[in-house]
């Protein structure tokens, strides 16, 4: 066996009998399960630790890079990225993630530029809505009386308007549930058939592009 496949066979072999483990623990009631899940739970804990380091060493190494070639319109946002991680790196160690000066931090840094994301992710999400919502077919246009009726229930207004009360409900609870419960089958179909692929040693491109690619 080829120093690739060793490096492919070894880690699909643990991710498939820690997997199994886990399920069957779930399953059954084994003496021994409980504490062998216990213990992969910690292993998997000092893993994340060392993923972790890993990932803010490469994040650090990645701008550094920026820094060094002075990329244009990037190597200043990299020196900003590299300081604040420093900085949240300095106050976390010492005095823990739920310390009050660490809040503050986090307060005045992360928490702005979180909700400016959020206010950039609903302009794009309400432009998506208006070019959704064009009448250009008879799709489009029950989607457009249904949002429009939505929305007028959800302003004061709709309450004094005559049968926007009952049909906005009757599409929040009716077509709106099926929607999401045909939605959320999909999704459970989905990651059952993900879990089986990952157990069967079938889904494996946590390890390396198909190929042989680098």
């Amino acid at each position: 066996m080829s120093k690739r496949q060793y490096q492919r066979s070894i880690p699909l072999f643990i991710t498939s009998i820690i997997g199994v483990i886990a399920i069957v623990d779930y399953l059954f009631n084994l003496p021994v399960l409980p504490q062998v899940e216990k213990s992969v739970s910690q292993w998997v804990l000092v893993i994340s630790a060392f993923a972790a380091t890993l990932g803010a060493t490469s994040l650090v190494l990645f701008h550094l890079n920026h820094v060094r070639k002075r990329t244009v319109n990037q190597w200043y946002y990299s020196i900003l990225t590299i300081v604040g991680l420093l900085i949240y790196l300095a106050v976390g160690l010492p005095y823990g993630p739920a310390s009050t000066i660490f809040l503050n931090f986090y307060n005045a840094g992360a928490a702005p530029i979180e909700a400016t994301m959020l206010g950039l992710g609903a302009f794009y999400g309400i432009s998506a809505v208006y070019r959704a919502f064009r009448g250009r077919s008879t799709g489009a246009i029950i989607l457009l009386l249904c949002g429009a009726i939505v929305w007028i229930y959800q302003a004061p207004i709709g309450a004094v308007i005559p049968g926007v009360t009952p049909s906005a409900l009757w599409i929040l609870n009716v077509w709106t549930t099926a929607g999401m419960r045909a939605v959320l089958i999909g999704v459970a179909l989905g990651t059952i058939v993900l879990g089986m692929r990952t157990l069967l040693g079938l889904e494996s491109g946590y390890i390396t592009r198909q190929g042989g690619e680098e």
